[in-house]
């Protein structure tokens, strides 16, 4: 597995955590012995994303419809953008996302299904 990759994925999910607020205990929880050393730990440690059959890359993230006290606020970070193996992305129902999509997304290429409505995104 690319350690490089793995970086990648833990980097682009902490940022997105801090930019749009997720409070899911799965997102925040961190002990002592909380380590990810392959894709499958991160594959089996957050919800709401989805991985690929043999659990080497993230190919969704679905925080639609997020309800007191777990609602979304702030931005899509452009950190996205390094999630390039994404095919699905659901932030809609969170009225409190707001500012620019970021153009980073342009670069996901796999990217097949974007659900963005009922937001404050432009």
């Amino acid at each position: 597995e690319d350690p490089k990759s793995l970086f990648a994925h833990l980097y682009s999910l902490m940022v997105l955590q801090h930019s749009l607020n997720i409070t899911l205990p799965s997102w925040t929880t961190t002990t002592p012995d909380l380590t990810f050393t392959s894709m499958s730990d991160i594959c089996s440690h957050y919800h709401c994303l989805t991985c690929n059959k043999d659990k080497t890359s993230v190919t969704s993230i679905n925080l639609a419809n997020m309800l007191p006290p777990y609602e979304l606020t702030g931005t899509i970070p452009p950190e996205i953008g390094l999630l390039s193996t994404l095919e699905r992305i659901e932030l809609n129902s969170n009225d409190q996302l707001h500012g620019s999509i970021p153009s980073e997304m342009g670069k996901l290429s796999n990217l097949q299904y974007l659900h963005l409505h009922y937001t404050s995104l432009s």
